[in-house]
Parts: structure tokens; C-alpha cells; sequence
């Protein structure tokens, strides 16, 4: 599963590349982890969101030991996806 980089997928595809360049980051907890996947999707405003996928991962970030407002949304837009 791609979680960044759809785009450079995509594009990679079409140009029919071979090999892309990629990044490894070594997050402390799941949690960071999907809270940068969701912000980094977030800061680009094209973004289509897959939004019962994005329900899900706000679901697990609510647990109250990470601050889910670091995913780019803020109150009411997480309200909004979480009902």
C-alpha cells in the first residue's frame, strides 16, 4: 500500500520508469506515522481522499495520547469526517 507518494506513482507509471527515488522515515510510533501520512496528504489541495480509509485512521488516532489536530484538520473538520 502506498501511503505517500501516489502521485509520483502515478507519474512513474506513465513515463514508464523503471525506478523512483524514494524516502525511508523511521517514525517513534504508529500513530506519528499515520498522523504524517494524513498531514502530508492533507497540504496538497488535489488530494482525493479515500474518506472511509481517513475515518478509520482518525479513528485510531483519537485515543487522546496523540494530538489528531497535527493531521492538518482541524476540530470541526475531523468532526465532520468522524460522523
Amino acid at each position: 500500500m502506498i501511503r505517500i507518494g501516489h502521485t509520483r506513482y502515478k507519474l512513474a507509471k506513465l513515463n514508464k520508469l523503471k525506478q523512483v527515488p524514494i524516502i525511508f522515515v523511521g517514525f517513534k510510533s504508529k500513530e506519528e506515522a499515520r498522523g504524517y501520512f494524513i498531514s502530508d496528504n492533507k497540504s496538497y489541495e488535489f488530494s482525493k481522499w479515500n474518506v472511509t480509509l481517513l475515518k478509520d485512521d482518525l479513528w485510531e488516532l483519537d485515543t487522546g495520547e496523540f494530538n489528531i489536530e497535527l493531521t492538518g484538520f482541524n476540530e470541526e473538520e475531523i468532526g465532520n469526517l468522524m460522523t
